[in-house]
């Protein structure tokens, strides 16, 4: 399991409860609701003149 994101620049690690080793299988309305939340902050932050 990835414990850290320090590979992974900008990226974040999210846990998603009751599911298990497929997220878009077990769980696909939450990670649709991550992704587009993930592509808000990074519209957001790139309108407001953030880092993304």
């Amino acid at each position: 399991m990835v414990e850290s994101t320090t590979d992974f620049p900008n990226t974040r690690l999210e846990l998603v409860d009751r599911s298990r080793a497929f997220v878009p299988e077990d769980m696909p309305e939450r990670l649709a609701e991550l992704i587009a939340g993930s592509l808000r902050e990074r519209a957001n932050a790139r309108v407001h003149g953030g880092v993304v």
